[in-house]
């Protein structure tokens, strides 16, 4: 009997249910991803899968969920700054905020029953908080339209001699 995927997948409405599964992505390009899942037939692969899936579950009914709200994926704004583009105070605070969700992460792992080592682990590894740039961030800037004085010498002195001007 040959397998019909199309036909399979049809019949289980998985467009329906990967459309859940995007619904409770927190990232955009999460979501998007979620919609292309296509299922494996490998059964290695499949039991990779779901030893993940329950490695995760059991994690999160024992500690809880970490937050991932918020968070941004940040690459392509890495790629603009390397390639010499400036980027917005908006797109420094998302960077800033998924700085802190990643360390955040990062530290529910560490607290969370990290003596017992899952087949997940391999993810919260390659996570790397930057506190340093993570507090950067925030301290140079007040809010998603205006910049801390503190944010640069040249801004604090221009700040200066605007209010110096103003006074005179």
């Amino acid at each position: 009997m040959e397998y019909n995927a199309e036909k399979h997948s049809n019949v289980l409405e998985l467009d329906k249910v990967l459309a859940l599964l995007s619904n409770e992505a927190t990232m955009p390009d999460v979501a998007q991803m979620a919609l292309k899942v296509v299922p494996s037939f490998n059964f290695y692969e499949v039991q990779r899968l779901q030893n993940q899936t329950r490695a995760a579950y059991d994690l999160m009914g024992k500690f809880a969920a970490p937050t991932f709200s918020g968070a941004v994926n940040f690459v392509p704004l890495i790629k603009k700054a390397e390639l010499g583009g400036c980027l917005t105070i908006k797109e420094l605070l998302d960077i800033a905020k998924t700085l802190r969700i990643i360390r955040g992460v990062k530290t529910w792992r560490k607290e969370n029953g990290a003596e017992e080592s899952t087949c997940i682990d391999e993810f919260f590894e390659v996570l790397t908080p930057n506190k340093f740039l993570e507090d950067k961030i925030f301290s140079a800037i007040k809010n998603e339209a205006e910049l801390n004085d503190n944010a640069s010498l040249k801004l604090a002195a221009l700040r200066r001699k605007m209010i110096n001007a103003a006074q005179s």
